[in-house]
């Protein structure tokens, strides 16, 4: 317990001290969820217990377990900080507590569902407070297998790393007022990993009415896993740990560190929501579900050359010729359709060598189109208020070869363009931060996105497919790359419309 210093807030739970960071009010480490180990591994989330006296909420608390990541040439750092399974934890950034009803945005980390935490440095909530008057909210969830098993137990709770994510929710609709944030005018909001999450939270009936708003960057997610593809996972970190498919109760005792090896022996990214019936009762943006998802606006995008900061960690990237990318991309549109892609990117963009080409496909394939479906569902089946955007804004790092790349968006977002050289260069448009930030806050204040010098912004509608376009002269384009989009409508049989429009 801290002795009287700091800032201090009275929570549901107990007397809470903060600090004071760039003329922003922090609360770090603060449990929403008690601790997740011993018995409780793979249960649900319970309530953190209530403690006397003043806590000390100065310091970030435990990420939640996972092997340690490292991103190529270090474009995107992630904390080293401490792991444990009393990690259920999340912070608090607000500029003000004497004016009350601020927007609140609540961060969902990326990482896939394997790593990452709330804790990367990146992620630092004190400058989007500062500049736009809203209420930051961060938090860490259980990960990989001990946030999405499925243990094939009857009564065991299923994607428990989804319901911390609502635990998380509920705490701050309980909190986020003494913070002087709005508990009815919260947006959940996430890049990649946290994107995905946030698909899955609008499917969840568990999330409904908990938050308000949504904005997905760069992770929009269309299908989960079936229980049998799930199951399978399970049966493999068993068969690593040595023990029988009738024995999965037992991995409730394994030390943590022997399971988070065999975890990673597996695949740390294999573990992922599964369509259990209850926590997540059916596949995402269908025609049958919850309709309550149709009432949330969504922001969704993607960068333009998503997949370069994948790549780069591939020495042979640069090196490919058409006849390697034919290769590559064979698992990816199927045999009967190498020819009419390689002619569509060709062109696309005419001058792009043949790794510039394999970069555009493996972006298309893995981002762009699953989010332009996701889009164009939530708009013509749902009826819901969907907003497109796309960065094209080119880094100058590593001689511009990754041109506009996964998270790029996100030292503008969060104001951390100092401590982002390696991403974003050294001399990165400062416009851009006020673009991104006023942007999304409007959109978190009002549920439409604008100002930061954009221009009008209409919704997303499957018709016109207006594009916001993040660049250093922002600008709105009707539905860019069209041959690009119908060419992945006619490959994955997922066309970008919903399924009761094209009926």
């Amino acid at each position: 317990m801290a002795a009287a210093s700091g800032p201090q807030v009275a929570i549901v739970d107990g007397r809470i001290e903060g600090k004071i960071v760039d003329h922003v009010e922090a609360y770090l480490g603060i449990p929403y969820g008690a601790d997740t180990g011993g018995a409780h591994r793979f249960q649900a989330p319970r309530p953190p217990e209530k403690w006397t006296g003043v806590r000390a909420a100065t310091a970030m608390g435990k990420r939640c377990p996972q092997t340690d990541h490292k991103v190529p040439h270090d474009l995107i750092k992630f904390s080293a900080d401490p792991a444990g399974e009393d990690c259920l934890v999340l912070n608090v950034w607000t500029p003000s507590r004497a004016k009350p009803h601020r927007p609140v945005m609540v961060w969902i980390h990326g990482g896939g569902y394997g790593f990452g935490s709330a804790n990367d440095p990146l992620y630092d909530g004190a400058g989007l407070a500062r500049n736009e008057g809203v209420v930051v909210v961060s938090l860490n969830h259980r990960l990989n297998a001990l946030g999405y098993l499925n243990l094939g137990i009857d009564g065991a709770p299923a994607n428990v790393g989804q319901l911390d994510i609502v635990q998380a929710l509920r705490w701050i609709k309980a909190n986020i007022a003494r913070f002087g944030g709005d508990p009815a005018n919260v947006t959940v909001f996430g890049q990649s990993g946290g994107g995905a999450k946030i698909s899955v939270l609008l499917a969840m009936p568990t999330a409904e009415g908990l938050f308000h708003k949504a904005i997905i960057e760069s992770g929009g997610s269309l299908k989960e896993q079936t229980p049998a593809e799930a199951l399978a996972q399970r049966d493999k970190l068993l068969a690593r740990l040595n023990l029988k498919t009738t024995e999965a109760a037992k991995l409730r005792d394994v030390p943590l560190a022997d399971l988070t090896a065999a975890v990673d022996a597996v695949g740390i990214l294999s573990f992922k929501p599964w369509i259990d019936g209850q926590t997540v009762p059916r596949q995402l943006f269908t025609p049958d579900a919850p309709k309550a998802a149709a009432r949330i606006p969504l922001l969704i995008g993607t960068a333009r050359d998503e997949a370069t900061s994948i790549l780069i960690a591939n020495p042979m990237w640069p090196k490919m010729d058409e006849a390697m990318v034919r290769t590559a991309i064979t698992p990816m549109v199927g045999a009967p359709n190498v020819d009419r892609t390689m002619a569509a990117y060709k062109a696309r963009r005419p001058t792009d060598t043949a790794s510039q080409i394999f970069a555009s496909i493996f972006t298309d394939y893995g981002f762009t189109h699953s989010a332009q479906v996701l889009a164009a569902r939530q708009a013509a089946n749902n009826g819901g208020a969907v907003w497109m955007y796309r960065t094209d804004w080119q880094t100058p790092v590593l001689g511009g070869a990754l041109r506009s790349p996964h998270g790029i968006e996100l030292p503008f977002l969060f104001d951390a363009l100092a401590t982002s050289p390696e991403l974003v260069g050294a001399t990165p448009p400062a416009a851009m931060v006020r673009m991104f930030q006023h942007s999304f806050a409007t959109f978190a204040r009002t549920g439409v996105p604008s100002g930061g010098g954009l221009p009008s912004w209409p919704r997303y509608e499957t018709g016109r497919r207006q594009t916001m376009v993040y660049d250093q002269v922002p600008h709105l384009v009707a539905d860019p790359d069209p041959a690009i989009r119908a060419l992945w409508d006619g490959i994955t049989g997922e066309a970008a419309t919903s399924p009761a429009a094209s009926q």
